[in-house]
């Protein structure tokens, strides 16, 4: 166990661990931002759960409601128009 994802992430490259639980984007954002620690030393080898991502609004932030209501008419414009395909496959890992 360690304190941190990025301190997960050097055990597992200095061989203190076998195996690290840590999900995928934030893998991807940690090989990007340290890419001479990370590029090309870590490898997805399974995935133990797929979770779904939700998006909320705190209603004591003045703006909640009207941030809410641009999100509800935003995505159905970029779905219709391709921009939510594209950005997924973006970002899209492949399965090990």
């Amino acid at each position: 166990m360690a304190p941190s994802d990025l301190s997960d992430l050097h055990k597992l490259i200095l061989g203190r661990s076998e195996y690290s639980l840590i999900y995928a984007r934030i893998v991807d954002y940690l090989q990007n931002a340290y890419p001479t620690e990370f590029k090309g030393k870590i490898r997805q080898v399974g995935i133990v759960l797929e979770d779904q991502l939700f998006i909320s609004f705190s209603k004591k932030w003045p703006d909640s409601g009207r941030f809410a209501g641009l999100l509800d008419q935003g995505l159905p414009a970029i779905r219709e128009d391709g921009m939510y395909k594209k950005l997924e496959q973006k970002w899209q890992k492949p399965n090990p």
